[in-house]
């Protein structure tokens, strides 16, 4: 609902805008909390002057896609690995694992660079360390 709009940022991905809590980024990536220490306050948005960062300016290398975005905002926000979305876990293939499909390996790239990008340390080890699967349970 418009009226109860509490975010105070928003990060456009894909051309859908996120809306974000700046302190709770700041307070869990070192990166956010160097972005909005710089007073780097994106676009104003027309109208509510709300500042809205681009993904293509956050990322120097590469892109994170809004699903994967969406998953890295959760782990941001509650510190659990949320599993993927079934646009990235639904094949046409019924006997296909994921381990070579396509959408699937998209969207853990464009996960593990969103963790490496946006200097989330335990995520990054996460995946390092191969517990992504165990981590959803």
């Amino acid at each position: 609902d418009v009226d109860y709009d509490y975010c105070d940022a928003e990060i456009v991905v894909e051309e859908i805008p996120v809306g974000i809590h700046r302190c709770i980024l700041a307070s869990r990536s070192q990166f956010f909390h160097d972005l909005f220490k710089k007073g780097k306050d994106g676009d104003l948005k027309e109208g509510k002057g709300k500042p809205r960062y681009h993904m293509k300016d956050l990322v120097s290398y590469g892109s994170v896609g809004y699903e994967a975005f969406i998953v890295f905002l959760h782990y941001l926000y509650t510190g659990k690995l949320k599993a993927p979305p079934t646009e990235v876990t639904t094949c046409v293939d019924e006997a296909c694992i994921h381990d070579a499909c396509r959408p699937a390996i998209n969207y853990a790239l464009e996960l593990m660079y969103a963790s490496a990008n946006f200097k989330m340390k335990e995520l990054v080890l996460l995946f390092q360390g191969g517990n992504v699967k165990n981590s959803e349970q």
